[in-house]
């Protein structure tokens, strides 16, 4: 039994069809791989996540005992203040001080796009002045960083372990490397 030849292009369209489609499926599906990586926050090889800084205050200050504080976004105007460094345009940072200017504690955080926490932390450590509140002194100066973050903690020792503690984790999770962390109580400090 012989097949004509119009059932045989039939057969063919069918063939045809069925490659069409599975051809489209594997487009489909090397487009949704492009669509997940470009999702991915790397620039450049170096990981520069959109979290909120507000959020990542939140975080390092959860379960800590912390004063009552008002998040403030840094700006050329305070940035030096709060950070004890200057400007740049490569940075952004908030603040996070005890609303009571009798209680010293003060929270910074900064993302720099450079990846140059390192300097920055050294910098920030060398001139952090507990005393800025000029009538009280925070207890311990502590400052953490990785590549792009940086904290910088006034506060009382066990306040600043804590919320340097919770920076450990967090750190990992935003840049994908552990933090380093400079320490030093303050020798003026009287409770």
């Amino acid at each position: 039994m012989r097949r004509s030849k119009k059932h045989n292009y039939a057969w063919l369209n069918r063939m045809r069809f069925l490659q069409s489609g599975l051809t489209f499926l594997a487009l489909l599906g090397v487009l949704s791989v492009l669509a997940f990586a470009s999702c991915d926050t790397r620039k450049d090889g170096n990981y520069m996540p959109s979290v909120p800084l507000e959020d990542i205050v939140e975080d390092l200050c959860a379960d800590v005992d912390v004063p009552p504080y008002e998040t403030v976004a840094l700006t050329k105007e305070n940035l030096q203040y709060y950070a004890f460094i200057p400007f740049s345009d490569n940075l952004s940072a908030v603040a996070a001080d005890a609303l009571v200017s009798i209680t010293p504690h003060s929270l910074v955080v900064i993302r720099t796009e450079n990846g140059d926490g390192k300097a920055l932390a050294e910098e920030i450590f060398n001139n952090a002045d507990p005393g800025k509140w000029l009538c009280v002194r925070a207890e311990t100066v502590s400052v953490a960083y990785t590549d792009h973050y940086v904290i910088l903690v006034m506060s009382e020792r066990i306040t600043a372990d804590a919320i340097t503690d919770n920076f450990g984790p967090l750190a990992n999770e935003l840049d994908g490397m552990n933090m380093t962390l400079f320490t030093a109580d303050n020798p003026e400090y009287e409770p």
